[in-house]
């Protein structure tokens, strides 16, 4: 019994990832988007700038990558974000307001 609730607690830990391997959002951000600003991402961090250049306090993050066409940030609170995965250098917000970035760099 004890390995049928194992497998589960393993293809969670796989797809909750704080590795740069396979996590498509490390990197920089930015959008044109009218009211949005970029993201920065490390493996271990987010770091949002308003649109009037302004940056916040690096959060120490999380990742679930199970998914290939979304990728969950996930704080220290639990809450998450997710992102499409448009294409290699383009992402958007899959909430209010919805908006698109491009890679930068």
């Amino acid at each position: 019994m004890k390995r049928i609730v194992l497998v589960p607690l393993v293809l969670l830990a796989i797809g909750c990832s704080e590795a740069a391997n396979g996590n498509p959002l490390i990197g920089s951000w930015k959008s044109q988007d009218e009211g949005c600003g970029s993201y920065v991402f490390t493996a271990t961090t987010q770091t949002a700038i308003s649109p009037a250049g302004e940056k916040a306090a690096p959060l120490n993050v999380t990742y679930n990558t199970a998914n290939p066409q979304k990728t969950y940030v996930i704080g220290n609170t639990g809450n998450a974000i997710g992102f499409f995965i448009l294409d290699a250098n383009t992402i958007k917000l899959s909430t209010y307001p919805g908006c698109t970035y491009k890679r930068v760099g």
